[in-house]
């Protein structure tokens, strides 16, 4: 009996441990909801991501940094997501500098290791967007967010505890070029589909230790799951316009939709910049 029950824990102690992964940053890192789950095999995920918060906002040890290593968060984090710079790129109007975005985005690097010093840091950057938020928009070619990817690379590059798997051509797009839509909910932000295409790079896969599996990004349903399941403080409960741009949704209505899901204190002097977070 006491050999069988030695011979079980022996194996039970081999067995990997599922890791843990936080989800912490901008709409990029909320509105991916429960997906990363779906698409990395084996890892333990919680979304701790505050849509419309720059790199700036993830340095304040009073602010969002606080769910970090919290029981609702799981606890301390094997492996931390972490996406910013995006809503500190569109506050200049896509006019920053590489070296301004950068040591915002390096500060927020620094905070969040604070935070979790053990943690095991990947950074993505973001897809190309699929298009202009809007006809007047200023960030109105794809070039306007080439200054944003090289900052998220020029900081990630700068720190060993960080990993970047670059993913401007993730989503059909590249450094001239604009994204697929059937991989977005609006402009910038993603859908299911998107998010399959970003977990699945194989450098996401290999460095969070996903287990093995195989996934079709072009099969996988288009609205992204887990809204309801954030540990942080949420700003959308739901994903109406996750399917919208490969549906065919007029811009107009797709304008509508999103701002009636905006947090209230974005709406109404905030509505443009807000259409055009992340």
């Amino acid at each position: 009996m006491r050999s069988s029950m030695a011979l079980a824990s022996m194996f039970l102690a081999l067995q990997p441990t599922a890791s843990k992964v936080l989800i912490v940053g901008d709409s990029n890192a909320e509105y991916s909801g429960t997906s990363l789950a779906s698409f990395c095999k084996g890892a333990v995920v919680k979304n701790a991501g505050v849509g419309g918060t720059t790199a700036v906002q993830w340095t304040s040890t009073e602010g969002h940094l606080d769910k970090i290593g919290s029981s609702a968060c799981g606890g301390t984090p094997d492996y931390i997501w972490l996406s910013v710079g995006g809503n500190d790129n569109f506050e200049t109007q896509c006019s920053s500098s590489v070296a301004d975005l950068a040591a915002k985005i390096t500060a927020s690097i620094n905070a969040v290791k604070q935070k979790a010093p053990s943690a095991k840091i990947l950074m993505t950057g973001y897809c190309m967007p699929m298009s202009p938020e809007s006809e007047d928009a200023a960030c109105n070619s794809p070039g306007k967010f080439n200054a944003l990817m090289d900052a998220v690379k020029q900081a990630a590059d700068g720190d060993s505890a960080v990993t970047l798997v670059d993913s401007t051509q993730a989503c059909g797009g590249s450094a001239s070029t604009w994204s697929d839509s059937k991989y977005f909910m609006d402009a910038i932000h993603l859908n299911n589909k998107g998010y399959c295409k970003l977990f699945t790079q194989a450098g996401v896969q290999t460095f969070l230790g996903c287990e093995a599996a195989s996934y079709d990004c072009e099969t996988v349903n288009c609205m992204t799951p887990g809204f309801d399941q954030h540990c942080g403080d949420p700003t959308l409960e739901s994903c109406e316009t996750c399917c919208s741009p490969a549906s065919g949704v007029a811009d107009s209505d797709k304008t509508e939709r999103v701002s009636s899901m905006l947090p209230p204190l974005l709406l109404p002097s905030l509505l443009v910049p807000a259409l055009i977070a992340f």
